[in-house]
């Protein structure tokens, strides 16, 4: 029996061209695009904000998709951001909720997310390629096509609900007017954080106290309650939004894991000396 492995590959990633803009109070830097090569290889791959892209995740054969918004940096060089709008593939919608859409969804399908639960601040050099997606309008069919390097964009999802998307929001936008976003910051993080819900900031704002639970509050006056995580949430069971708020949480932590393990795989590869190589 043959076992096949994946060849890892060290990518270099070097911004193109001069700075759009730099900010002096956080100083950053903007930049249009982004090139990839890749060691021992001639060709290198261009990634320009609007474009499609795919990003690193824990599944090689299904990674992330999303759309480069704004593309930024610190002075060094050394961090390498990313502002990105996400897509959900069939895959990161809860079973449950799939019934939604009354139909089988197709294989190369995805989802223009509209959820509030996932960061949209990456590292840049969790980018892999850009990828082809095509905007169809609801009515239409997909296509009889094994192209597995197309995917198509017919819906919206905000965890709650599917929605007809216009191409404006699938189809990337002109480069000369990107839409406003909120100031970028490059803080110092580890390189493995583990999963963690999402930031407050891009939640609700104000949150309802949850409601005591009657049979609860009567065993704790009898003296019978054993205190648990679940009596200390008043009994309510995570609901399916909220689990899915952990979910995307968790896939913008798995991405930078796994970018960070990638580099510093490479840094010891080019640090073994060339009698090792061999």
């Amino acid at each position: 029996m043959k076992y096949f492995t994946r060849l890892r590959v060290r990518r270099v990633y070097k911004w193109r061209g001069e700075p759009l803009s730099f900010n002096r109070k956080l100083k950053t830097c903007e930049y249009s695009s982004l090139s990839i090569s890749v060691e021992g290889l001639p060709r290198t791959t261009v990634i320009s904000t609007g474009q499609h892209i795919l990003i690193e995740g824990e599944d090689e054969d299904n990674p992330y998709v999303a759309r480069v918004i704004r593309l930024f940096g610190d002075e060094s060089g050394k961090q390498k951001k990313a502002v990105v709008q996400w897509f959900v593939r069939v895959s990161e919608v809860p079973p449950s909720k799939l019934k939604l859409l009354g139909r089988e969804p197709h294989p190369q399908e995805i989802f223009y997310y509209q959820g509030r639960s996932c960061d949209d601040e990456v590292n840049a050099e969790s980018i892999l390629r850009p990828v082809q997606v095509r905007h169809l309008d609801g009515a239409a069919p997909f296509p009889d096509s094994d192209d597995k390097d197309t995917l198509y964009v017919k819906l919206s999802w905000d965890s709650k609900t599917f929605r007809v998307v216009d191409s404006a929001s699938a189809e990337p936008a002109p480069a000369s007017s990107p839409p406003p976003r909120p100031k970028p910051s490059l803080p110092p993080s580890p390189p493995c954080s583990p999963p963690a819900a999402a930031p407050a900031s891009r939640g609700p704002s104000r949150r309802a106290l949850p409601t005591p639970d009657p049979a609860i509050l009567r065993k704790a006056s009898s003296g019978e309650v054993r205190y648990s995580r679940a009596t200390m949430s008043a009994g309510k069971v995570a609901t399916a939004a909220e689990a899915e708020s952990l979910h995307s949480a968790t896939k913008l932590s798995a991405l930078k894991c796994l970018s960070a393990k990638r580099r510093n795989a490479s840094n010891a590869s080019a640090r073994r000396p060339e009698s090792a190589r061999s």
